[in-house]
C-alpha cells in the first residue's frame, strides 16, 4: 500500500477517472490525466507523462491568486489538452470541427488554442511544454499564452465584473501612447491580455525592431517600466513571486 502511494506521488499521471469521463463526456482518445486544482490535464497515450506534469506545474501558480475565476473555470468544464509532437490540432476531439473551416488550415496554423465557454478546451503542444529544439515557438510559452486566454474568457470575465472594463481601458491606453506598435498584442483586447501575461511571467519572445508579433518588451521588469499600469493590473491578479522557468 505504501509503495503504491509513493509510486503515485512520483508519477501521478493515470488514465482519466470514470467519473471525469462521464462529467466531461471525454472521447476515448484521452488515455492520460493529471489534475491541477480542479482543472483536468489530458492527452493521448503518445504524450510522455512529464509533459502533463510540467503543464500542471505551470498552470497551478497561474491559478493561485484567482480562486473565484478557477471555480468558474471548473464550472465551465475547462480542461487542458497536451497534444503530442506528432499530433495536430484537429486530432483533439473537441477541435475536430476545425477541419471544416474553409478559410484556415488549423493543423498548420496552431500548436495551441485557448478555451471558450462553448469549447472549453485549452490546447498546447508537447514540444513547447518540454522545450524541444524542434519547437517552432522556441523561446516562449504557448501554454502560458493559451491558458491566459482560458483564465480570461472562462473565468475572470464571469467572476469579476470589473476585469474586462479595466483591461479595455488599459488596451486603449496602450493605443493612445503608441505602445506595442506592430505587435500581436494590439490585434485585440484578448491578445493584448495573453501577450501581457506571457511577458509578466517572463516567457515571451522579443524582437527589435518590432516584427509584427513581438517587440523589445519580454520580461516583467521591462513591462513595469514600459506600461506600469498594465504591470500593476497583472500583479493584482497573479502571484508576484513566481516566474516561468524552462524545464
Amino acid at each position: 500500500m505504501i509503495a503504491a502511494i509513493l509510486l503515485l506521488a512520483q508519477n501521478p499521471v493515470a488514465p482519466p477517472p470514470e467519473q471525469l469521463v462521464k462529467r466531461l463526456n471525454l472521447d476515448p482518445f484521452y488515455k492520460k490525466h493529471i489534475g491541477a486544482r480542479g482543472i483536468p490535464i489530458l492527452s493521448s497515450e503518445t504524450v510522455p507523462d512529464q509533459a502533463l506534469v510540467r503543464a500542471r506545474d505551470v498552470i497551478i501558480p497561474m491559478l493561485k491568486c484567482v480562486p473565484k475565476a478557477r471555480e468558474q473555470m471548473v464550472k465551465n468544464k475547462v480542461r487542458l489538452v497536451v497534444m503530442g509532437q506528432n499530433e495536430v490540432t484537429t486530432q483533439i476531439p473537441e477541435h475536430a470541427f476545425l477541419k471544416d473551416d474553409p478559410n484556415t488550415n488549423w493543423d498548420q496554423r496552431a500548436r495551441g488554442l485557448g478555451a471558450t465557454i462553448h469549447v472549453p478546451v485549452v490546447s498546447c503542444a508537447e514540444e513547447n511544454v518540454l522545450h524541444y529544439p524542434t519547437d517552432r515557438y522556441k523561446g516562449e510559452s504557448i501554454l502560458v499564452h493559451e491558458f491566459a486566454h482560458a483564465i480570461m474568457d472562462t473565468g475572470l470575465i464571469e467572476s469579476d465584473p470589473t476585469f474586462l472594463p479595466t483591461l479595455e481601458n488599459l488596451f486603449q491606453q496602450a493605443k493612445d501612447r503608441n505602445l506595442f506598435q506592430n505587435t500581436y498584442a494590439m490585434t485585440n483586447v484578448q491578445e493584448f491580455w495573453a501577450e501581457a501575461v506571457q511577458t509578466y511571467f517572463d516567457c515571451n519572445r522579443t524582437a527589435s525592431p518590432p516584427n509584427g508579433i513581438h517587440n523589445e518588451i519580454g520580461t516583467r521588469s521591462q513591462l513595469k517600466t514600459y506600461h506600469p499600469e498594465l504591470h500593476d493590473f497583472l500583479a493584482k491578479i497573479f502571484p508576484t513571486e513566481w516566474h516561468y522557468q524552462a524545464p
